[in-house]
């Protein structure tokens, strides 16, 4: 039970490098992997490689594991996200999911799509963007440029969608 309460809480905060992450978070996991005798950062890697195996899911599955809808004034907009160890099967999905970006906004009705492809040792984002709008939305909100790809921004420091993304980009739509 302590090994499961631990994953928990490592998965949560992707291995304390979330925001959201609370000292307590920190002293709690500590504590339970003392008593399932785990090693925290070789346990959270290994669990992360495990679960960011996305080479047998359909660009479906993986583009809908973690999709969520939300609202800001009168815009209407999605965001996903995979997180990964691997920038390598980063850059994998990234070619595999580009297309369902602009088919998914049309099928839900929305304004714009977001998906996070999340580097979680780099703590980096690189978020595709469903159209010329959410590009340039994306842009503005976090000060950077489009990537050389021309449908995407990369953010460094951002991996929580919750803290991080969400927030900013409701501020930035709402202006």
């Amino acid at each position: 039970i302590a090994g499961l309460m631990c994953s928990a809480i490592i998965s949560d905060t992707l291995l304390y490098r979330s925001p959201t992450c609370t000292p307590l978070d920190r002293m709690a996991a500590e504590a339970l992997a003392k008593i399932a005798g785990i090693e925290v950062e070789e346990y959270g890697m290994q669990m992360f490689e495990a679960g960011s195996d996305l080479k047998s899911k359909s660009d479906a599955d993986i583009f809908y594991q973690d999709f969520k809808k939300f609202s800001a004034g009168d815009t209407q907009f999605g965001v996903g996200q995979i997180t990964s160890l691997d920038a390598r099967e980063l850059k994998k999905i990234h070619a595999r999911l580009s297309n369902m970006l602009p088919k998914a906004k049309a099928e839900h009705g929305l304004d714009m799509i977001f998906f996070m492809l999340t580097n979680i040792l780099d703590e980096s984002t690189l978020v595709l963007c469903s159209d010329e709008e959410a590009l340039s939305v994306a842009s503005r909100c976090f000060g950077v440029s489009v990537t050389k790809d021309g449908d995407s921004v990369f953010v460094d420091n951002m991996v929580s969608r919750k803290k991080q993304f969400i927030p900013k980009m409701v501020g930035t739509l709402q202006e």
